[in-house]
């Protein structure tokens, strides 16, 4: 493994046993190398494999990468949580990460056509909140 996507998975493993669970906004605030920096090669969508048309969130290639690791790890898990509260949690801190127009995916196991935002959190495994 790179020395980059080890220092990047200290650092989100660090964030995640301070605070056990977390949305996407709050950890790439912290960890400003999972932001989608816009770069068309850059950006990679963290998919639910493989429901490659259920989409978790637009982030850097290497951010995707490190968590897509962690959770092959099981070190960390990605929880479903109501649109209800994904949209209050992500606009009260004025997030607009491009998955959140997508309409919304009702149904886990479906292969979609279109692509569907699938609203999570990302916490540590086994935390109870």
């Amino acid at each position: 493994m790179n020395n980059e996507k080890k220092m990047l998975k200290e650092k989100i493993m660090k964030y995640m046993k301070k605070w056990g669970s977390t949305l996407f906004d709050d950890l790439e605030n912290t960890i400003p190398e999972l932001k989608d920096d816009k770069i068309s090669e850059n950006i990679h969508d963290l998919s639910f494999y493989p429901y490659v048309n259920i989409k978790i969130w637009a982030m850097s290639k290497i951010g995707s990468a490190v968590l897509s690791e962690l959770i092959n790890e099981k070190k960390i898990e990605l929880v479903s949580i109501s649109y209800i509260v994904a949209f209050l949690g992500y606009t009260a801190t004025g997030t607009n990460n491009e998955v959140m127009n997508l309409p919304i995916a009702k149904q886990i196991q479906r292969f979609y056509k279109d692509p569907h935002w699938l609203p999570c959190k990302v916490q540590l495994k086994n935390y109870n909140s």
